[in-house]
């Protein structure tokens, strides 16, 4: 039977007031001779470090991407508006899809002007 070791990482109990104490599960991974459980593990919180620093990367990229289409929104509804006002040889389908676009965007109707 193999030894048990206890896991060297910290733990911190609910109570806001309370000290930091050693983690009272057993180890089952050695780095540098200490033991770690999987929760305490330093790869383990690299990866999970790692990972949430990825998708925060990712919802502000999303974020500023977003922001940059409400902000170039007036002037793509001015240019539809336009190109409806002055297009020529458009297929009824092409003007189904610009009255579309325009309906949908329209400043009046969704509050943005």
């Amino acid at each position: 039977m193999s030894e048990k070791h206890g896991c060297s990482g910290t733990a911190y109990s609910p109570d806001r007031f309370s000290r930091p104490m050693r983690c009272s599960r057993n180890g089952s991974i050695e780095r540098d001779g200490k033991w770690y459980c999987k929760t305490h593990d330093p790869v383990a919180i690299a990866e999970r470090d790692r990972l949430a620093r990825e998708k925060s990367k990712a919802a502000l990229e999303a974020h500023r991407k977003a922001s940059a289409l409400r902000a170039a929104a007036p002037a793509l509804y001015e240019a539809l508006k336009h190109v409806k006002a002055h297009a020529s040889g458009l297929s009824p389908d092409e003007w189904e899809v610009i009255d579309a676009a325009l309906s949908a965007a329209s400043p009046k109707e969704n509050g943005n002007g």
